[in-house]
């Protein structure tokens, strides 16, 4: 296969997956700079935008509903806000800690339960 050959195999993404994934980049590149309590931040903001985006958003609420039947709508929406703040939280941390070397992220991580693990382990 020839050099043009290969360019011209390579699948076209539409235009707004190239777009989604520039902004993911840039993204990325923002929060790997920042320091860790502004890329926190950044990221609990950017939650709370997708949720009142609404993506995803009805499924989330139905599926507290189901998993909580006994709680009120508030909290519903109190918890589902509470998800997009985290899960953006966590988007960030995991941009930041791709930029890390190995014995960085080795050192930011608390394994807790190896003890636990380690006995059910021995017993099988």
């Amino acid at each position: 296969m020839t050099n043009s050959s290969a360019i011209a195999a390579r699948p076209r993404h539409p235009p707004a997956h190239r777009v989604e994934f520039a902004l993911a980049r840039t993204l990325e590149k923002t929060v790997s700079t920042l320091p860790e309590a502004a890329a926190d931040a950044l990221g609990r903001h950017l939650g709370r935008v997708i949720h009142r985006i609404g993506i995803r958003r009805p499924l989330v609420e139905e599926n507290l509903r189901n998993a909580y039947p006994d709680k009120d709508e508030a909290w519903i929406a109190r918890t589902a806000t509470a998800a997009y703040e985290h899960l953006g939280r966590e988007a960030a941390a995991i941009m930041r800690l791709s930029k890390l070397d190995p014995s960085s992220v080795v050192e930011r991580t608390n394994a807790t339960g190896w003890n636990d693990l380690q006995e059910a382990l021995a017993l099988g």
